[in-house]
């Protein structure tokens, strides 16, 4: 292992960001707090070793409201590992993730599952009224079309769009 890399450190912490005053719009009215770690040693991807924690807390973004958001990245040897698990209210959206660029054709692998999503307070529309539960998985090769394989399945729970039911399965 080469000590020899570069160190560094970083933290951040910010409470009620409003994206309206930063960007001159209204539509984005927001209440952001979060915190930010950032640790790790060297800037080259090949010998990189990093890791980054966020959190975003008690949010509001444009009318759309966050309980709480974590993500969490590593990268160690040219391989990146992630997970992200977002709350709001009853609802709750998880994946964890893995991509390795340490072979000549990169392998990329997710899974993670959507809990109470309810589009009508993702899109604003009282219309689309819903209740979505589901399992993902993502697995995949390649970095361009010649050498891109992927696979993605989705596993439903008992769910529901508008007056729409979807059976598990």
């Amino acid at each position: 292992e080469n000590d020899s890399l570069p160190r560094y450190s970083a933290t951040l912490k910010a409470a009620k960001i409003d994206l309206s005053k930063i960007t001159g719009k209204p539509t984005l009215k927001s209440r952001i707090n979060l915190t930010g770690k950032l640790a790790g040693k060297g800037f080259s991807f090949d010998k990189m070793q990093s890791r980054f924690e966020g959190r975003i807390d008690t949010t509001m973004v444009a009318g759309r409201h966050i309980r709480s958001l974590a993500l969490d990245v590593a990268v160690k040897k040219k391989r990146v590992m992630g997970n992200l698990q977002i709350n709001s209210g009853q609802q709750q959206i998880t994946l964890d993730g893995e991509a390795d660029f340490s072979i000549a054709v990169p392998n990329y692998r997710a899974e993670g599952a959507i809990r109470s999503l309810d589009l009508s307070k993702i899109l604003l529309d009282t219309s689309l009224s819903s209740d979505l539960n589901l399992a993902y998985e993502f697995n995949g090769n390649g970095l361009s079309l010649k050498n891109f394989g992927a696979h993605f399945i989705v596993t439903f729970d008992s769910s529901r769009v508008r007056n729409l039911r979807i059976p598990p399965g």
